[in-house]
């Protein structure tokens, strides 16, 4: 969450609660609950959005195996302790 945590919203993207990333930033929210393939955070992460690059940015991507347990959350309905 270096560049979309607490203290730096890059794009105006928060991403450390659940309900920061439901809320989103300046593209609209990151996460769509109960659909991966329509959460940008998913399509971000891949690296098959036509207009970002893959993320995170300058770093290395996650790999398929935390790509899809973030997949499989957000299918679930990214249920998160209320107390995030």
């Amino acid at each position: 969450v270096k560049c979309h945590g607490a203290s730096q919203q890059k794009g105006g993207l928060r991403l450390d609660t659940a309900a920061a990333a439901r809320q989103g930033g300046g593209r609209g929210p990151a996460i769509v609950a109960g659909d991966s393939r329509g959460s940008l955070l998913v399509v971000a992460i891949e690296g098959s959005h036509a207009e970002l690059p893959r993320m995170p940015y300058k770093r290395t991507p996650l790999d398929s195996a935390e790509i899809a347990r973030i997949t499989a959350w957000i299918d679930a309905g990214a249920v998160a302790p209320a107390t995030e």
